[in-house]
């Protein structure tokens, strides 16, 4: 029996990765068992023709023509539903197919205008300088010429506010956003993988391990402001973790933890603090436990009209008005330390002097490229 024959009667669900490789392995060998247990009448058209024909019929829009098996069916187009304009993000197109991937070809348009190079299952876009919705379109074409095309829309958000600094953690501490607010070092945190599986691109903290940026003007926040970064905490404890602080033992100017895992109420929920001219005043931020071994995306916005909004995954979780101005400092900027220690991986740390709507925050969370 041919390798065609036999994979005549089974559908191979492609999403393929960078460089992924598809194990036809167990499915050829079902092929060949059942070819057997028939007798051979796979050969003569029989049970993997047949199998074929019923995955057709099943798919609704599936054909075959002139022997050649079912056409291809687009199924769908994998990818985040917000993007930031300018941003790169990563897209693939999920495809029905009874063959080898190497045989698919793949065209991707934008609002019916082909991007450039876009030849792939897999691709990463670079969306346009535009605040609109637009159209994603991936067609697949088998050798036959036979095609088949899924759309997805997508909204673009221009006018993410000036960053006050952005820690990238890709093996070091500068700051990306060109302000030049670095970290003095390591401070005893090391290169870990990423959320995206790439090595040394995000850093992981000890409990002991701390980053600090000098005193910077900018670093003081006050009317406006939004903290963000990607966490993925290790292991409970009974003690609030520290993320971020501009402090020196205490609250200080902001900082953004994790309630402790043994803490009468909100468990390894997002936390808000800062010092008061009156004393210290803290918000939970989220409904969502940040659980351990599980990355999350985190940002707390504070508004001029005193609200404060939590996010997880981009997803608004909680929200309060009243927040109190906080005090101001000369104390360094900390990550992963303070007054408690964070135990986990952190990545792309960011500061903003004003507060991101809701669209921009869920572009921050979205899937890396």
């Amino acid at each position: 029996m041919g390798r065609d024959a036999i994979l005549g009667g089974l559908v191979l669900l492609l999403a393929c990765g960078e460089g992924g490789d598809i194990d036809t392995t167990p499915l050829l060998d079902a092929g060949r068992d059942a070819a057997a247990e028939d007798g051979g009448a796979g050969a003569d058209g029989g049970a993997g023709a047949d199998g074929g024909a019923d995955m057709a019929d099943a798919g609704g829009d599936l054909g075959d023509d002139a022997g050649l098996g079912p056409a291809p069916r687009a199924l769908g187009i994998e990818g985040p539903d917000v993007v930031d304009a300018g941003g790169r993000v990563s897209l693939t197109c999920r495809v029905e197919f009874v063959g080898p991937a190497a045989e698919l070809g793949f065209a991707w348009t934008v609002d019916g205008v082909p991007i450039e190079g876009a030849d792939g299952a897999d691709i990463a876009w670079t969306a346009p300088d535009l605040d609109a919705e637009v159209e994603l379109a991936c067609t697949v074409e088998d050798p036959a010429g036979r095609t088949s095309s899924v759309t997805r829309t997508l909204t673009v958000v221009v006018g993410l506010p000036a960053l006050v600094a952005r820690w990238r953690f890709d093996g070091d501490v500068s700051d990306a956003s060109g302000n030049g607010l670095d970290g003095m070092g390591l401070g005893g945190a090391a290169p870990a993988m990423d959320r995206a599986g790439r090595a040394s691109g995000a850093l992981r903290f000890d409990g002991r391990a701390v980053v600090s940026v000098p005193h910077d003007d900018r670093l003081t926040l006050a009317d406006a402001y939004t903290l963000a970064m990607w966490v993925r905490p290790e292991a409970p404890t009974d003690s609030d973790r520290v993320l971020l602080t501009k402090s020196e033992g205490t609250a200080g100017n902001y900082s953004l933890e994790i309630n402790a895992s043994t803490a009468s109420f909100f468990q390894e929920q997002l936390l808000y603090v800062h010092d008061t001219a009156g004393g210290n005043w803290s918000a939970i931020a989220s409904s969502t436990p940040l659980a351990a071994d599980t990355w999350f995306h985190i940002a707390i916005t504070v508004a001029a009209d005193d609200t404060l909004v939590g996010y997880v995954d981009g997803r608004r979780e909680l929200s309060g008005m009243g927040v109190a101005d906080p005090a101001t400092n000369t104390s360094a900027l900390r990550i992963g330390s303070g007054r408690l220690g964070f135990v986990g991986v952190l990545d792309d740390v960011r500061i903003y002097d004003a507060a991101l709507s809701e669209a921009q925050v869920a572009a921050l969370a979205a899937p890396p490229p």
